[in-house]
């Protein structure tokens, strides 16, 4: 009688252990994911960057769209910093504003403003933004020239035109304004002028911009960088917004701000 053989270890168990592999394969997919597969967040930019200066002081604008990669993450905040090549000066920019990215084409003023605050990004869902950004730093020192030059024309409005007689004339709109083209060629208009003159930084050359997107549990970093230059031009129409700042300051703002684009050079 032949004996007969042994079954294998495959026939004995094989049933057993593809059971197993399909109830460990979703639980090492996942282990993998988390933690041997590293995400990444990628910036696909949108038309040009914008440069201003304003009562925020110096800003910086930016459209375009977040992308999550190999796996959702939560940005906690994104900033910026913005270096000229001449004298590698560097100045940050915190976000300040969220925009809206719908207008009606009747009324392109016609925009939503919201307070930076951070977000989820799904690797099946990007994300798209429009951000304008502060550079902090000097904002406080714009705002405390604003607060002078505010105090200097409160002064000078009370000492000429006293608040009994602006609350009772029918015309002191006309006669309020008269009073700040006179006050406008006082000292202290001039000297805050001057202020805000010397504090802006923006002049003509080239500027190396990065965006650093912070991302929280786990908490990484991802930059991008970008080439761009200011002509003579472009500093012109941003200087030229200091007198606003100035007439802003005194409650006389009277024109919109301009601003000048830039178009997005890769450096990485």
């Amino acid at each position: 009688m032949v004996p007969t053989p042994e079954p294998s270890f495959f026939e004995r168990f094989g049933a057993l252990v593809i059971a197993i592999l399909a109830l460990v394969q979703p639980w090492a997919f996942y282990l993998w994911k988390k933690y041997f597969i590293k995400g990444k967040i990628d910036f696909c930019e949108t038309g040009n960057i914008e440069i201003g200066l304003s009562s925020f002081a110096a800003t910086i604008g930016l459209n375009g769209t977040l992308v999550s990669i190999n796996k959702d993450q939560f940005v906690s905040k994104i900033h910026l910093t913005l270096s000229k090549v001449d004298d590698n000066s560097i100045h940050k920019f915190e976000w300040g504003f969220f925009l809206g990215s719908k207008f009606r084409l009747s009324d392109l003023n016609d925009n939503v403003v919201e307070l930076p605050y951070g977000f989820l990004l799904s690797t099946n869902a990007p994300l798209r933004l429009n951000i304008q950004f502060w550079d902090t730093n000097q904002l406080a020192s714009f705002r405390q020239i604003t607060n002078n030059l505010g105090n200097d024309w409160n002064r000078f409005l009370e000492k000429c035109y006293p608040y009994e007689k602006r609350r009772i004339d029918t015309d002191v709109n006309t006669k309020t304004f008269q009073l700040f083209e006179e006050f406008s060629k006082e000292h202290e208009f001039i000297n805050a002028y001057s202020q805000y003159k010397e504090l802006n930084y923006l002049k003509e050359g080239d500027y190396n911009l990065k965006i650093i997107i912070n991302t929280a549990r786990p908490n990484n970093e991802f930059t991008k960088s970008f080439r761009l230059k200011l002509t003579k031009d472009d500093c012109s129409i941003l200087n030229g917004n200091i007198l606003s700042v100035c007439e802003l300051a005194c409650g006389q703002y009277r024109f919109p701000w301009k601003y000048t684009y830039c178009e997005y050079n890769h450096l990485s």
